[in-house]
């Protein structure tokens, strides 16, 4: 299989989960892949000690056992500590990092921040077996749940992606990755395709309050109740 999607839980220590990826990894080369993909925060344990030894760690494991590897660690930055994820090519070269945008609860309690910038696509040409991938091009890469947030995946979407690896706890995954405009909103109405994230009064509609203050406005409600509520609001200034 290439790429080979690692599953485990790690350990405590985070020198003895460098070792079972480093394991991992002769395995995979060993089958012929030119991949390993491995779960979120697997080396730290989950925790914010400092990752820039880690990611030292991980290229070396990648140059040594000549396979590219994608790989998640704590990343410092000022005052701020973010969930990233790095891909260094069978050389050890860095060729790909992002960081999390959406931290799970855990995560937040334990110290991480959510990055606000959108993780760029990865260039997948040169890391993949060409000649068991063929169509390899531009993947999306991910850390936990971020593949879920539809902005996200519009913007990989018109960036060429088609494909989202993840790196999620104990497992990594390979989804397919829908073409921009392909699909359709559901339970809005709308009954044309639409790329990108939904309009906000779709999303979320008016309640009736305003939605009777909006009639008002337009000399379609006159009746003492509306006309109520429409004073009283502006009054209150919303």
């Amino acid at each position: 299989m290439d790429p080979v999607l690692a599953r485990g839980l790690p350990s405590p220590d985070p020198a003895e989960n460098l070792a079972t990826l480093r394991g991992w990894a002769a395995a995979a080369a060993a089958r012929g892949s030119t991949l390993l993909a491995t779960p979120e925060l697997f080396c730290s344990a989950s925790s914010t000690t400092p990752g820039g030894w880690l990611r030292a760690q991980l290229a070396y494991i990648a140059k040594k056992e000549c396979i590219a590897l994608a790989a998640s660690t704590p990343e410092q930055d000022g005052d701020l500590t973010y969930v990233s994820a790095s891909m260094w090519n069978a050389r050890g070269s860095l060729v790909a990092h992002v960081r999390k945008v959406r931290p799970s609860a855990a995560q937040l309690d334990a110290g991480f921040s959510g990055w606000d910038g959108p993780p760029p696509p990865v260039d997948m040409r040169g890391l993949l077996h060409p000649a068991r991938h063929p169509e390899a091009g531009t993947w999306a890469l991910s850390v936990g749940e971020d593949a879920h947030i539809p902005e996200l995946r519009s913007h990989w979407a018109r960036s060429g992606a088609r494909m989202v690896l993840r790196l999620l706890p104990a497992a990594t995954v390979l989804e397919p990755l829908e073409a921009a405009g392909a699909w359709a909103p559901t339970r809005t109405g709308v009954p044309f395709p639409q790329a990108g994230p939904l309009p906000e009064p779709l999303l979320n509609p008016l309640p009736l309050r305003f939605a009777g203050w909006s009639a008002w406005q337009d000399g379609l409600g006159q009746q003492d109740g509306v006309a109520g509520e429409a004073g009283a609001s502006r009054g209150r200034g919303s």
